[in-house]
């Protein structure tokens, strides 16, 4: 914990200071001109003091707060992130539901813009799983176009309909 000075003790030292030097060349008493400024450098403390703690307050109010939409996020991502390191597209033809869950989980994390949770952009997200997953990009279009019920249970087959679909998007998208 960082060690400060008092705002209240700092005013009075300067008010003690100006004083001793005001006391030479103020007419009344040298030793009333001391206190005077004294209490004038610790009352200025005691304000400074206060505006600090109103500061404080405020700020700690209008601080973001955790949302719910933000824990959502941060869920959609871990979850999909989790799905991406499981299953690769090697996988997606022999592993029933690899191919799904995998296109099902991109679909989400960019309607729902879940990638925010921990990353700058959305091609920051595809640039970190590009290489175990180089067609990434297309997973969101893949899912909206064969609209698979439960991803976790897709129908026979649709692992294969699902990379034939990449297929078909990946030729589209170089000519």
């Amino acid at each position: 914990m960082e060690r400060r000075g008092s705002a209240v003790w700092g005013g009075a030292t300067l008010g003690l200071f100006v004083g001793l030097i005001l006391g030479f060349f103020v007419g009344s008493s040298y030793w009333r001109t001391v206190l005077i400024a004294v209490g004038i450098g610790a009352a200025c403390g005691v304000v400074a003091k206060i505006l600090g703690w109103i500061g404080d307050r405020a700020q700690s109010r209008t601080a973001a707060q955790p949302t719910a939409t933000a824990h959502l996020h941060s869920l959609l991502l871990g979850q999909a992130q989790a799905v991406l390191d499981q299953a690769s597209p090697a996988d997606f033809e022999t592993t029933r539901n690899a191919a799904s869950m995998c296109v099902a989980a991109v679909s989400n994390l960019e309607r729902l813009e879940a990638w925010r949770a921990d990353y700058d952009s959305l091609d920051s997200f595809y640039a970190a799983y590009e290489e175990r997953h180089p067609d990434i990009r297309l997973y969101g279009a893949v899912y909206d176009w064969i609209q698979i019920e439960d991803p976790n249970d897709p129908p026979n087959g649709t692992g294969a309909v699902i990379v034939q679909r990449i297929r078909e998007l990946r030729t589209r998208a170089r000519a």
